[in-house]
């Protein structure tokens, strides 16, 4: 969690160790960053509240799927969801489904800038693999 001196508080990869939107850690949520969509940085799973489990072997009985922590605390909290690569269309279609804003999942192309809250974000590659495993997917 980040919290700019303007106000503007930035969630990055919600992930596993956050239990949800009503984690009392949060308080309020105004962009979600997300660095690529491993689950433990989406969040497929979360903790089902604060201090379960430890640090190094969180306790992560929660199944968020198919729409992810993250999509989950952006629709209750109204936040943006910034990504780069692929990431924005997924999550639209996830934000629409849980009757959130489409809108609000906002791209940043690597090394491009944009400004959110006041804060103005950019992306830089990182090699690291960016697939969407088939949990998050709906079923037909």
């Amino acid at each position: 969690m980040f919290e700019d001196p303007n106000g503007t508080r930035i969630l990055y990869d919600a992930g596993r160790t956050v239990a949800g939107a009503d984690d009392p850690r949060l308080g309020d949520i105004d962009v979600i960053l997300v660095s690529h969509m491993h689950g433990d940085h989406v969040g497929d799973r979360r903790i089902a509240g604060t201090g379960e489990g430890s640090c190094g072997s969180p306790e992560v009985p929660v199944a968020t799927l198919p729409q992810s922590n993250t999509v989950d605390i952006a629709v209750a909290k109204g936040a943006t969801i910034v990504t780069g690569s692929e990431m924005p269309a997924f999550f639209a279609a996830k934000l629409k489904k849980a009757g959130g804003d489409p809108a609000k999942s906002q791209l940043i192309r690597f090394g491009a800038k944009r400004e959110v809250g006041g804060v103005v974000i950019t992306t830089v590659p990182a090699v690291h693999s960016n697939g969407v495993a088939p949990s998050f997917l709906d079923q037909c």
